[in-house]
């Protein structure tokens, strides 16, 4: 009930969820040049999200799949613009 008061959305949170991962959509011109790029080099996502849009995203849009690796503030446990993030992705992707 809280949640719908803050938010003005009623119903589950399926529902929520559906309304909230429904702002995502393709752009065909940056995903042609992430294909380009992956083709060239290694690509790499850094997002701050939480684990629905990430693993919508995951699911829904093939092109993710071009990223070498994908890095999402959820599973890192530390947001942007704080250093630690970049620290850890560098180290993730095996740059340190």
């Amino acid at each position: 009930e809280r949640g719908q008061d803050y938010t003005g959305i009623s119903g589950t949170l399926n529902d929520f969820q559906y309304q909230w991962n429904d702002i995502f959509s393709e752009i065909p011109e940056n995903v042609r040049v992430l294909g380009a790029l992956a083709l060239q080099v290694p690509v790499y996502a850094l997002s701050n999200t939480n684990p629905w849009p990430a693993a919508y995203l995951d699911q829904k849009f093939d092109w993710m799949g071009l990223f070498t690796q994908r890095f999402y503030s959820c599973n890192l446990g530390v947001r942007k613009p704080d250093a630690r993030i970049y620290q850890m992705a560098l180290e993730r992707a095996g740059m340190l």
